[in-house]
């Protein structure tokens, strides 16, 4: 399958020479594999659960990704190479690793927390364990759909921001703006999320609020390491921690209470635009994301331009 899809990719997909086309195209092959049926088989829990998790979808995009981009005349980089890191690129990548872990962290436990200390900082790691999840039996499965979300929403991501900064080249906060609406199109996206087994129109909404904030904040760590694969650990953490809660990990009030809901919507979405806005704001990281964004997300033939 992978090998038959290189000539559609190249001559269906590498073809469209619009940015704006180039984005919807990728949104709709998005949507057309997410809908795609599965094929039930049967094996041992090891092949059943690569089956179900849909990590061949994942690969099939990721090399969409290299192709179609490639073929635009756009570069990939799966680890671009920072010139001259100084300690402050260092420190600054290290506090948005950190960030993002708590982040992690907060998205999962708040799900079983009563007090705010418990979705914060006083986690109770007992209520994680992939063998005993409450989302996924299949322990295989959890491990392939954690790594599937990983390689296919950030290859997804890499695709998206790489088009709006070309249709935004002319801004002059088009990497804002990139982020921005990168992250609004990767959390309404998980609308297709009604499809499954228990969705409902509250678990949905907080999938597309923390999506949001989350999106942002990968992809200010896209731009300012230009490093793909570091992304994809991150959202794999993400999604394996929330896949491994246990049953006892759910109820909790805080998420539930009408009051209390609002304020975990407002720092899955506020926290992250907060940080990307220090960021953009920021001399020195800016100068780092500007930098990246010429060697790595702009068109060659439009470089005069930028």
């Amino acid at each position: 399958m992978l090998a038959l899809l290189i000539p559609v990719i190249l001559y269906d997909y590498g073809t469209i020479k619009n940015p704006i086309w180039q984005l919807v195209a990728t949104v709709w092959l998005i949507i057309s594999l997410f809908l795609t049926p599965l094929i039930s088989i049967e094996g041992n829990a090891v092949i059943v659960g690569l089956n179900k998790s849909n990590l061949l979808m994942a690969l099939i995009f990721l090399e969409y990704a290299y192709i179609a981009i490639t073929t635009w005349g756009y570069k990939f980089y799966f680890n671009l190479k920072i010139s001259n890191p100084t300690f402050f690129y260092y420190l600054f990548l290290l506090v948005l690793g950190i960030v993002t872990v708590w982040i992690s962290f907060f998205n999962t436990f708040i799900l079983s927390a009563s007090e705010w200390n418990q979705a914060i900082w006083n986690w109770d790691f007992s209520l994680i364990n992939p063998i005993n999840s409450a989302i996924i039996k299949n322990v295989w499965q959890l491990y392939f759909s954690a790594l599937d979300a990983g390689i296919m929403e950030e290859s997804a991501r890499y695709v998206f921001l790489i088009t709006l900064l070309i249709i935004f080249s002319r801004k002059k906060g088009r990497a804002t703006y990139s982020i921005l609406l990168s992250s609004i199109i990767f959390s309404l996206l998980h609308i297709l999320n009604f499809s499954t087994p228990g969705a409902n129109i509250d678990s949905i909404l907080f999938q597309i609020f923390h999506a949001f904030g989350f999106g942002c904040l990968l992809g200010v760590i896209l731009l300012y390491s230009g490093k793909l694969w570091l992304t994809m650990l991150f959202h794999t953490f993400a999604d394996f921690l929330n896949f491994s809660l246990i049953p006892l990990g759910y109820g909790g009030s805080l998420v539930s209470n009408e009051n209390t809901g609002v304020i975990v919507l407002t720092v899955v979405t506020v926290i992250p635009l907060i940080i990307l806005m220090i960021i953009l704001e920021n001399q020195k990281t800016r100068a780092f994301i500007e930098t990246n964004i010429k060697k790595t997300f702009i068109f060659s033939q439009i470089g005069d331009i930028i």
